[in-house]
C-alpha cells in the first residue's frame, strides 16, 4: 500500500508556494507608489517653500517685470510656482548696503526704473514714498512733460529713460525757402562751426526723457505708424519747441 505525505508537509508547502508571490506583488507595488509619488508628488510642482538657509538671510526680489512708474504689489513678488515671496539668499555680509530686506519696504513704492525678474531692490530703484503711479511721477518739479513725434527731433532717437539732452533749432539762410530743423546739440555754441549762414536757437536746455522711444499704430482708413516720446521741459520751452 502506497505512503501517503503526512499532512503537516504538505501544509507547510503550501505556505512557502503563496508567500512569494505575495511578497513580490507587495515589492511591486511598493515601487509603482514611489514611482508615482516622484512624479506627481510634491517635489515635482517645482520648488517649495523653504527658510533661508543657516547663515543667510532671505532678499525679496522681482518675480514678474516690474515697468517704471508702477506701484509695487503682491503679485509682483509672488512666485507664482510656490505661491510664496520670491527671494534671493545671501550671506549678511554680502548683502550691500541700500538694498531693501523686508517686502513692507517695497509694497505701495513707485519703481522710478524698470525692474526684472530676479532683480534686488535698493531705495534708488523708486521714487520717494507718497509718489503717484504713472508717468507724472518721474516729471521732475517745475518741468512739464510733453509728447513729441520723435521722427521730427533728429538725434534724439536712441536716449534711455532719464538722459538729459538739449535741442537746437537751426534754419538755413541759403536755401530758396529758409527751413527749420530740430537737432540735438548741448548748447547753442555747438553749432558755431556750422558757419554764419545757418541761424540757431536753444529751445530745449536739460530736457529729460521720460519715455523713451514707443512705436504705435493710429487707426483709420490708412493706419499710420507713429514713433513718439514723453520728454520734460520748462514750462516756457514747450511753445518754443511746439513751434520749431
Amino acid at each position: 500500500m502506497a505512503r501517503r505525505t503526512p499532512p503537516r508537509r504538505r501544509r507547510r508547502a503550501d505556505a512557502t508556494r503563496y508567500l512569494v508571490p505575495t511578497v513580490l506583488f507587495g515589492v511591486a507595488v511598493a515601487g509603482a507608489l514611489l514611482w508615482a509619488y516622484s512624479v506627481y508628488g510634491p517635489s515635482a510642482q517645482g520648488p517649495q517653500r523653504r527658510g533661508a538657509p543657516p547663515g543667510t538671510i532671505a532678499i525679496p526680489i522681482a518675480a514678474s517685470p516690474i515697468p517704471a512708474y508702477t506701484r509695487v504689489t503682491l503679485d509682483h513678488l509672488i512666485d507664482r510656482s510656490t505661491g510664496d515671496l520670491r527671494a534671493m539668499y545671501l550671506p549678511e555680509d554680502s548683502i550691500l548696503e541700500g538694498t531693501m530686506i523686508d517686502a513692507k519696504e517695497i509694497l505701495g513704492r513707485v519703481t522710478a526704473t524698470d525692474k526684472q525678474p530676479g532683480q534686488l531692490f535698493g531705495e534708488g530703484d523708486f521714487f520717494p514714498p507718497g509718489t503717484r503711479e504713472g508717468i507724472v511721477a518721474g516729471i521732475p518739479t517745475g518741468k512739464r512733460a510733453l509728447r513729441i513725434d520723435a521722427r521730427k527731433v533728429n538725434g534724439i532717437v536712441g536716449l534711455a529713460r532719464g538722459d538729459r539732452f538739449d535741442l537746437i533749432a537751426t534754419m538755413n539762410l541759403n536755401g530758396p525757402r529758409p527751413s527749420r530743423v530740430v537737432v540735438e546739440g548741448m548748447a547753442q555754441n555747438g553749432l558755431g562751426g556750422i558757419g554764419s549762414n545757418v541761424q540757431a536757437s536753444t529751445v530745449v536746455q536739460n530736457g529729460i526723457v521720460l519715455q523713451p522711444l514707443q512705436t504705435r499704430t493710429i487707426p483709420g482708413k490708412t493706419p499710420q505708424l507713429v514713433e513718439e516720446m514723453v520728454i520734460a521741459v520748462e514750462p516756457g520751452e514747450v511753445e518754443l519747441l511746439t513751434k520749431a
